[in-house]
């Protein structure tokens, strides 16, 4: 293998992965920060001032226009785009409401069971 990336002692092995777990710790502080920072994002209304109660919408169409959080924005959006025929859009929505179809595979196989002796058959 390559010198430069073989370890040459315990000492420097566990220097090493020292390193790493900080490299890791700190990438998942970065991921975790992004993600609360999208979270916070979504929640914001599309334009200034009070939100549209989306309970009172009577159709999409009456979303037209009405201020929205970024997240029900995106949501209609991906609505419009599957009522067109995009089935990405549709799996999108499929799988956010919790009804994405298991991935299972059903193994049916014969094996033969091989004995070698007779005291194993007892």
């Amino acid at each position: 293998g390559n010198p430069a990336t073989q370890f040459t002692s315990g000492r420097k092995a566990v220097e090493n992965g020292r390193k790493g777990g900080i490299a890791c710790a700190k990438a998942k502080k970065e991921k975790k920060a992004l993600k609360e920072t999208l979270e916070t994002l979504l929640e914001m209304p599309i334009k200034e001032g009070r939100l549209v109660d989306i309970d009172k919408i009577k159709s999409i169409a009456g979303m037209k226009g009405k201020n929205v959080t970024m997240q029900e924005a995106i949501m209609l959006s991906m609505l419009n785009k599957a009522a067109k025929g995009d089935v990405r859009a549709a799996e999108y929505i499929r799988d956010t409401i919790g009804q994405k179809p298991a991935n299972m595979m059903n193994v049916d196989m014969n094996l033969p069971v091989l004995f070698e002796g007779e005291d194993e058959l007892e």
